[in-house]
């Protein structure tokens, strides 16, 4: 309940402040079943919440992300943080951002091999990978005169002995033949090289990303292709995708998988959308098959039904939450 209460507190403030502001409160239901020998069936009640504060300045910006997460069922899931914290300067042709952020790095759709520089919070969601933990760090991008941009980044790194990270990161897009937009990353964690390309040609989009670690020369690959039928049946749209991951790592995840999956945008004013995938471990030879809808009520509401099985675990979700 306090966590509730705490969140009420501080709409009843933004409400009343020049800050802008955004969020949602929500419940999520999970009944976990397993299939493995002495493991126990589970259910996940849970309160979540995500508020983001911004204040502009004439050439600046902070920006503050609060969560808050409670389950009703086990006392050891539940925190209440501050997972994004930062100063931003913005100039002609560079900014400055000091403070603790989240990027996103990737093209594909299932897994993005390049975004390593966020670890993942899987006390909030083992199987979302878009659930990140803030990163503190500085962060410096030169932008060219061709729109293209340089980045420098220095940040805290958990897992090493010195603590610290450090990235260089050249992006660009181009509009010649085909609309394509790149990435190239160099990391000194593990001496990595990571690099991820989309490339638009008409209704399709494909897609590439590769990460080589130099130290233990392992390497992983992921290709996909995205074809989009535009207006397929009363004017909804059909996305048909497909990807295929490589690695020379066969102990680690995606190490050789082939992902097929269909998504289905209503075009409706609820923003209503039907996600269906299967992913197939070569390695394992398992499957993997799930399914996810999302969609609004009273356009405020959010609600997203899901499913997930695979050969050892199958889990069933909803969630609901309130937007503002």
């Amino acid at each position: 309940m306090k966590y509730l209460f705490s969140v009420l507190i501080i709409i009843n403030f933004l409400y009343s402040s020049e800050i802008d502001y955004k969020g949602n409160i929500g419940l999520e239901y999970k009944k976990f079943d397993y299939s493995i020998p002495f493991v126990k069936d589970k259910n996940q009640k849970t309160f979540l919440s995500e508020i983001e504060l911004s204040k502009n300045f004439d050439n600046s910006v902070v920006f503050l992300k609060l969560e808050a997460l409670k389950d009703f069922d086990d006392d050891n899931r539940k925190y209440s943080k501050i997972n994004e914290a930062y100063f931003k300067y913005e100039s002609d042709n560079y900014d400055l951002k000091i403070g603790k952020d989240i990027k996103y790095w990737g093209a594909l759709e299932l897994h993005n091999l390049s975004d390593v520089y966020n670890e993942k919070n899987t006390q909030n969601d083992a199987f979302d990978e878009s659930k990140k933990l803030g990163t503190k760090a500085i962060t410096y991008n030169y932008f060219l005169q061709n729109e293209d941009s340089i980045s420098l980044i220095i940040s805290e790194d958990k897992n090493e002995n010195n603590n610290i990270s450090s990235y260089i990161k050249y992006s660009g897009s181009r509009d010649d033949i085909a609309s394509r937009d790149f990435s190239y990353i160099l990391s000194s964690k593990d001496e990595k090289f990571l690099m991820f390309h989309t490339l638009i040609v008409e209704d399709t989009i494909y897609k590439i990303e590769y990460l080589y670690k130099n130290k233990s020369k392992r390497y992983q690959v992921g290709a996909g292709i995205e074809h989009t039928l535009y207006g397929f049946f009363n004017k909804k749209d059909l996305a048909l995708m497909f990807e295929y991951y490589k690695s020379n790592e066969q102990n680690i995840k995606y190490a050789k998988n082939i992902f097929v999956g269909t998504r289905l945008t209503f075009n409706d004013v609820a923003s209503s959308d039907l996600t269906l995938g299967i992913i197939k471990d070569s390695i394992k030879d398992e499957y993997s098959k799930s399914i996810e809808y999302n969609t609004r009520i009273f356009d405020k509401f959010k609600t997203k039904l899901s499913y997930i099985k695979n050969d050892s675990l199958a889990i069933f979700g909803v969630n609901i939450a309130y937007h503002f």
